[in-house]
């Protein structure tokens, strides 16, 4: 994932995710984040061993998160369409999220045979319900959140090989 920060890109690989753990690598060094609490746009959570509350608003004016933590305040746009990013756009067979929203119900498994067109989630978004649509015939590769999750815009959803 790629996500701007100040005037510097940079990219987020995620290495592990479960229900309320993620470890990714950001800038060469490898962080193991958990989840204590969230409510609406307020978490607790502890990164490598430091509780940290972090408050995250949207800045729809200029398509970017406000995130409030410990006392420090960052702008920051996540995806492809962060600005100055050079994407080439999804991955032949991925799926991305059109917006943010939570992932309301997943229909197909991981190892599921799917045609184009088939539904595979339904993203919950603006008070509607988005179908996430098979672009090509396949086998779902890998699905990346579960159901209940929270997801922001361009996000990959799932991978169809």
């Amino acid at each position: 994932m790629k996500i701007n920060i100040g005037d510097s890109q940079n990219e987020i690989k995620l290495l592990k995710k479960g229900k309320d753990e993620l470890i990714f690598e950001f800038r060469g060094r490898e962080f193991k984040a958990n989840l204590c609490s969230n409510s609406k746009d307020n978490y607790s959570l502890v990164l490598n061993g430091k509780k940290l509350n972090v408050s995250i608003s949207d800045f729809e004016s200029k398509g970017q998160k406000q995130i409030f933590c410990n006392g420090f305040e960052e702008y920051i746009q996540i995806g492809p369409k962060a600005q100055g990013s050079a994407s080439k756009g999804p991955a032949e067979g991925s799926l991305e999220s059109p917006m943010p929203g939570k992932i309301f119900q997943i229909l197909k498994k991981k190892g599921s045979e799917v045609k184009s067109g088939d539904t595979i989630l339904i993203l919950e978004a603006m008070k509607m319900e988005h179908a996430i649509k098979a672009t090509k015939d396949g086998k779902v590769k890998e699905i990346f959140f579960n159901e209940g999750e929270q997801v922001t815009g361009g996000a990959e959803l799932c991978a169809i090989e």
